[in-house]
């Protein structure tokens, strides 16, 4: 204090306690004389908010959950947005628009958004009536694939009936009727990620070694697959993230240079926000990648449309609890998809060459 009684703190010690003061909800009154008007850079603001979110935690862990939910909205239908990223086309759309007209009596239902590189390229009437009216043009590996992912959310949080945005791309493919999409709960995001601990060297390299200079390295996660699924009220924390603690600094801007970031900042963004207790560690689209062969082929996943059988999707919805499986990048006609999806072939019926035989043509162009 100086002779007037003014409390004079250094800017560290003043946000260390600010901090503390939000998260346990114990800030009073005071005069203050601030030592600096400086803008505080993204690392000092994301570790302000890493700081908050572990202190509440550690506090109160119940004081971020989103799971006490009212029985008006436990009892809400499950109403999934699909967004998907696209080139412009959306090679099984005539499994999606079936997929998101099925009769599942009032328990679930989805709806469709698109972003497409090229809009304007777009032949499909229904894929156009689908589009957002903004398209980052995005190119493979491209930070701007985050941005597209966080426009899709922002159009599909419009409509107050979405409790779940579900990421993909053109080349992901529905492998369950909607009516037995089950596992799905209010509130809970579905993110298969993982920490420092459990990253590769790689990883290491071209992400956590990216990202540290922008934010605290323990809040640095990654998915894989990185099309995730969130929750409302988690989508919409990530989208309002810049305004309510990052001083309208766009998180994004830091993944510029990140490998895969789409596959990074979803993770990240849900850990600077203490949101990850309300995230399960799993995700419901299933994808794959190589073990044994080189780095160039690992950076993409591992395409299906050889192997897709119903032999194939039995397995990995037992195994996996998944909805989607990325990546199948021909189409395949309506009926066999539904043979596929439903388990309507009798197996006894069938040889081992007829299960395991590939159900798609070559057509089509795929986003990587």
């Amino acid at each position: 204090r100086n002779k007037e009684g003014i409390i004079i703190m250094s800017s560290d010690f003043r946000s260390l306690l600010t901090t503390f003061e939000s998260a346990t909800g114990t800030k009073k009154e005071r005069r203050t004389l601030k030592v600096s008007n400086k803008e505080n850079s993204l690392k000092e603001l994301t570790t302000n908010l890493w700081r908050w979110s572990q202190i509440r935690q550690s506090i109160n862990p119940k004081a971020i959950s989103l799971n006490t939910k009212t029985s008006n909205e436990t009892r809400q239908p499950i109403c999934l947005a699909i967004c998907l990223c696209i080139v412009n086309s959306l090679t099984h759309e005539n499994i999606w628009r079936d997929w998101i007209n099925q009769d599942t009596n009032n328990k679930i239902f989805a709806h469709m958004y698109l972003h497409a590189k090229l809009p304007e390229s777009v032949s499909s009437e229904w894929a156009r009536s689908k589009l957002i009216s903004v398209s980052h043009r995005p190119d493979w590996n491209d930070v701007k694939i985050v941005r597209a992912m966080l426009s899709l959310a922002e159009e599909a949080l419009k409509d107050r009936r979405t409790t779940h945005i579900v990421f993909g791309t053109e080349s992901c493919l529905p492998i369950c009727p909607l009516s037995q999409v089950i596992d799905i709960s209010h509130g809970k995001s579905y993110v298969s990620y993982y920490d420092k601990k459990n990253a590769t060297r790689f990883d290491e390299h071209n992400v956590w070694n990216i990202l540290r200079s922008n934010m605290p390295l323990d809040c640095i996660h990654k998915a894989l697959p990185g099309w995730c699924t969130l929750a409302r009220e988690h989508a919409h924390e990530i989208i309002e993230m810049p305004v309510n603690h990052l001083d309208g600094k766009d998180l994004w801007n830091a993944f510029t240079d990140c490998w895969a970031p789409e596959e990074a900042f979803f993770p990240t963004a849900l850990a600077l926000l203490g949101l990850l207790p309300e995230t399960e560690c799993r995700s419901l689209t299933y994808a794959e990648w190589h073990e044994h062969k080189s780095s160039s082929d690992n950076a993409h996943p591992k395409t299906w449309d050889e192997e897709l059988s119903t032999n194939l999707v039995s397995a990995l919805r037992k195994a996996h609890k998944c909805m989607i499986l990325r990546k199948v990048k021909h189409p395949i006609k309506l009926e066999q998809w539904r043979e596929l999806a439903h388990g309507s072939i009798s197996r006894k019926r069938q040889t081992t060459t007829q299960l395991e035989a590939p159900l798609c043509k070559k057509s089509g162009l795929a986003y990587k």
